[in-house]
Formats: C-alpha cells, structure tokens, sequence
C-alpha cells in the first residue's frame, strides 16, 4: 500500500482547521482535519500555489503516514522552524 508524503501543511491552533498536502503514488491531494483528515481531494493546482498563494508551508523533511489515523497520531509533531518552513520532530 503506498503511503502519503507529507509536502506541505497549512497550521492553525484550531486542528480541525489544519490541511495538509501530500503525494500519492505521483499524484497531489489536500486533507483537512475537519473530516478527521479521512477524505484526500486532488489538489487542482500546482504545489507551488498553494505554497505562495494559499498559505501553506512547506516540510523540509517529508514525513510518510499510511492512512488517516497514523497521520491524527503524529499532526502535533509539525512546528515551525525559524526560516517559515515546517519541520517534522519523530
């Protein structure tokens, strides 16, 4: 079963309200906590649009989840390093 690259991740003190970008077997989708981050919507724009445009930051060490509750399970470990990316802390 492939797994979900975490690429991008747009915080907010509110988790239901925290989205995530990731990749997919060569493809982008979106994920947000509202739905418990269960359902992955294809992103319809590139990567970097979402990133300049749309408020995401991106991870500068790429995690890999392989569903939903392995992705809840590790959401609190993202912060933000001093430069406006995202770090990912095992």
């Amino acid at each position: 079963m492939a797994k979900m690259k975490i690429l991008a991740i747009k915080m907010n003190k509110e988790p239901l309200s925290t989205k995530v970008i990731y990749e997919k077997n060569g493809s982008l989708f979106i994920r947000t906590g509202a739905d418990g981050f269960t359902k992955g919507t294809p992103l319809k724009a590139p990567l970097k649009s979402a990133l300049n445009k749309w408020g995401f930051r991106s991870v500068v060490n790429p995690p890999e989840f392989r569903d939903s509750d392995d992705l809840i399970d590790n959401i609190g470990k993202f912060d933000m390093v001093s430069d406006g990316k995202i770090k990912f802390y095992e």
